[in-house]
């Protein structure tokens, strides 16, 4: 019995796909390019989450050490840690949709497209690309304009909590928010970019492919699935 599932023979997950004769094959509209774009849009944000995820680490850790050892101190840093936080989200649910589009296109380049599956991808990058300018804007504003504050001890204990700690108070300071707010704005232009090539190339195929028609069962060819299924 052929492994297909939904239209999609399973017995094109292989390591050949991976070959760059295959992945830049110019045979298939846009598909390089999307390539590009996906793999950029993905990267790029996750390494942004990444930093992102250490920063929330350092100033969780400033919060409970400071006030595990001093009796009454209130370490106020929820506004970086509501940033870094949407960032990992942000990350994650981009990464969640183009990697889906992205092997999709790996594996079956020659599917089918249909309206559902076409707003299906659409609205998945639009959220995921909207979810990325977000998380961009409300990093870019805390991380430029705000700061950690300590609370309910007197000045000696405060610059000393501050002399212990691994991070400066002023978000701006530290190099790792720096770093992954620029990266998470590189990767939105890129996730952007890619929010739009998903749009042309399904209003390209919904347009230019062929009549769905029976095809032979039998092979691990794409065009030899047991039924039509979509281009991604």
């Amino acid at each position: 019995m052929n492994p297909i599932i939904f239209g999609l023979d399973l017995r094109n997950i292989r390591p050949s796909a991976f070959r760059s004769k295959n992945m830049w094959n110019r045979a298939y509209r846009y598909r390089p390019t999307r390539f590009v774009l996906y793999q950029l849009a993905m990267t790029i944000t996750v390494v942004a989450e990444c930093l992102a995820t250490y920063a929330l680490d350092k100033y969780l850790h400033l919060q409970d050490h400071a006030q595990s050892r001093y009796p009454g101190v209130y370490v106020y840093n929820n506004d970086i840690v509501g940033a870094t936080g949407f960032t990992i989200f942000a990350g994650v649910f981009n990464a969640c949709v183009f990697g889906s589009m992205y092997f999709f296109l790996l594996f079956w380049p020659e599917s089918r497209e249909t309206p559902m599956w076409a707003v299906i991808k659409q609205v998945g990058a639009v959220v995921a690309m909207l979810s990325v300018l977000v998380a961009a804007i409300v990093s870019t504003v805390i991380g430029a304009t705000h700061s950690a504050s300590i609370h309910g001890v007197d000045e000696a204990i405060r610059q000393q909590i501050i002399a212990d700690s691994a991070v400066p108070l002023k978000y701006s300071h530290y190099s790792y928010i720096i770093a992954y707010v620029v990266l998470l704005w590189i990767g939105w232009v890129f996730t952007f970019a890619s929010t739009v090539v998903v749009f042309v190339a399904s209003h390209y195929y919904l347009h230019h492919q062929s009549p769905a028609r029976p095809v032979r069962v039998g092979t691990s060819d794409s065009l030899k699935a047991l039924q039509p299924s979509r281009t991604v």
